[in-house]
């Protein structure tokens, strides 16, 4: 059986991460796909804040160095 491990903070943006019950924040647990080409598979995921997985829609520039960082 496969899990998966849940990060206590953001790997990206370093913010604590928690289980929101009932509405999505920023610093809820979200499932990113690493490349969208490829359906969402163990080796293809990673857990990340739902800020982060969002950022391509709003954000800063400070969020985007983080951003560019974490993947190079």
């Amino acid at each position: 059986m496969y899990h998966l491990e849940y990060p206590l903070t953001c790997p990206i943006l370093g913010i604590p991460m928690v289980f929101n019950r009932g509405k999505v924040q920023d610093n809820s647990y979200s499932i990113d796909r690493i490349d969208n080409t490829i359906g969402y598979q163990l080796d293809n995921i990673h857990i990340i804040s739902y800020r982060a997985n969002m950022l391509k829609n709003n954000a800063s520039s400070a969020e985007l160095r983080m951003l560019s960082q974490h993947f190079n």
